[in-house]
């Protein structure tokens, strides 16, 4: 959303708010809490969770650089619904409910950015609910590492590393298909040599390739 502002809009909306640091593990704000102010995050990410009835919580989202987190803070929520935990150092400015409201009522132009980052992300929620009835596992898969590569990924020579740790459960949580499912397909693409894994860390090595199994409804594979 940060960046979809002008340069002027931009400048007066991280004047306000108090700068904050995370560290790796350190939960910004729980579910349920008090929703009293939003987060601009301005460097690394952040797991957005929320509980369920099995008392496991669902990885919903991974949130990075220019996202806002917390917007249920706005006039209208009373408590947090979601759990949003640094998934390594999270530098961000915390704004105070009044503050950021204030904001939007000076500034017309923050207004229609934050109108199109709510549009946005209900557009991509149901893209998703639209391909997960029509792609394959693979192409689920692979585009859950593409948007991880785009939100926190390192290009390292011919590589791209993500940079969160994310665990199998939680793949096969935002790849909408079972942990077993989602074990195989990770099987299959480290011995095809496109991903290599490691203590909850993920690195593409072959970008191009898996660039096309997400962008595709279907892709054929030899996953057993």
């Amino acid at each position: 959303m940060v960046g979809s502002l002008g340069d002027k809009s931009r400048e007066q909306l991280l004047k306000l708010g108090t700068k904050r640091e995370y560290h790796s593990g350190s939960v910004l704000f729980h579910q349920e809490g008090p929703a009293s102010f939003a987060v601009v995050l301005l460097d690394g990410s952040v797991k957005v969770t929320r509980g369920a009835s099995t008392g496991n919580p669902v990885l919903l989202a991974i949130k990075g650089a220019g996202d806002i987190v917390g917007l249920d803070s706005l006039p209208g929520s009373r408590s947090r619904r979601h759990t949003v935990t640094a998934a390594g150092r999270v530098d961000c400015k915390v704004l105070r409910t009044v503050e950021f409201c204030r904001a939007l009522q000076m500034d017309p132009s923050l207004v229609q950015a934050l109108i199109g980052f709510i549009l946005a992300e209900a557009y991509l929620a149901e893209d998703r609910r639209v391909e997960a009835e029509q792609s394959s596992v693979m192409a689920k898969v692979a585009s859950v590492f593409l948007d991880l590569a785009t939100k926190c990924g390192k290009q390292s020579g011919d590589r791209i590393d993500i940079a969160v740790p994310v665990t199998q459960a939680e793949l096969a949580t935002l790849a909408g298909v079972s942990l077993a499912t989602a074990q195989r397909t990770l099987r299959y693409l480290r011995a095809a040599g496109f991903i290599e894994t490691r203590r909850q860390r993920v690195s593409i090595l072959n970008p191009e390739t898996v660039i096309r199994m997400g962008q595709s409804v279907r892709w054929e594979s030899q996953v057993r």
